[in-house]
């Protein structure tokens, strides 16, 4: 569409951060800081309703680093009308710094949505990203079955995504890359109770995951409980790096390239 081609060498590493939530703060320019000091080269904040979504793509006007998503959380699909949904998002996705859509996906907690309303929404975003090119961000909480069952309408016609902070077992995972999908860790995986999620970390295919924080929430040890923020990210790459048994760097390389292939082609500036 309009992206730029991007290019990596093995001397110039850097860390990107897919999925936080920079209009939460508002000490923006001192978190972007600390996050370019520790060696974030790239965000994307995310939306998760149209209200916010103006703040976010704002947001990433300011800095050139900065991207941002359009999306409806399945969680605030009660407060949205949906029907002109896949049309709205269609339109956000033609501004130059939205990359993805989202975040989208299924919520099945005691206050959940209706998960009818939740599946509608998420078939707007399906939707408009065929109809864009631009991949999915989603979320998935207490339904995985839910999930695998909702994406089989779609068979092999489906965009390119990402399961955002995931937290599912190996077989979950599995399921998911045979979709030809990616898995993003957050700061759960440095938890010591994470479930299976360090078994995931050990075994996803290094062409296969990226990082995120989910700032200003999850902050990985030995920030776990404070206010988590992008600069963080190291932290866990640092434990990703300890369960692979591999460098640092190459956390690094790895997945700021599959960052990059997922999202599109986009122009470093440094």
């Amino acid at each position: 569409m309009y992206r730029i081609v991007h290019s990596l060498s093995l001397d110039r590493l850097e860390y990107v951060d897919s999925h936080c939530h920079l209009d939460r703060y508002e000490n923006v320019d001192e978190i972007l800081q600390r996050a370019w000091e520790a060696g974030v080269r790239c965000i994307v904040s995310i939306s998760v309703h149209r209200e916010n979504t103006a703040r976010v793509i704002e947001i990433s006007e300011r800095f050139p680093w900065v991207y941002a998503s359009a999306g409806l959380h399945p969680c605030d699909v009660d407060d949205d009308p949906l029907e002109d949904l896949e049309s709205w998002l269609v339109n956000k996705a033609l501004h130059n710094k939205v990359l993805a859509l989202g975040e989208t996906g299924i919520d099945l907690q005691d206050k959940s949505p209706p998960l009818a309303r939740q599946l509608q929404a998420f078939e707007a975003h399906v939707n408009a990203a065929l109809h864009t090119g631009l991949p999915l961000i989603v979320h998935i909480r207490g339904g995985f079955d839910a999930f695998f069952d909702f994406w089989k309408h779609w068979d092999k016609n489906t965009p390119l995504g990402v399961l955002h902070c995931f937290t599912g077992t190996w077989n979950q995972a599995k399921a998911v890359l045979d979709m030809g999908w990616y898995l993003s860790f957050s700061g759960i995986v440095t938890f010591k109770r994470n479930g299976a999620l360090s078994e995931v970390a050990e075994k996803v295919p290094a062409n296969r995951f990226i990082l995120e924080t989910d700032a200003p929430w999850l902050a990985p040890e030995p920030y776990r409980g404070r206010e988590n923020e992008p600069s963080y990210l190291v932290y866990t790459a640092k434990k990703i790096a300890e369960l692979r048994c591999c460098s640092t760097s190459e956390i690094q390389y790895c997945t700021t390239e599959n960052f990059y292939r997922l999202f599109g082609k986009i122009q470093k500036v440094y």
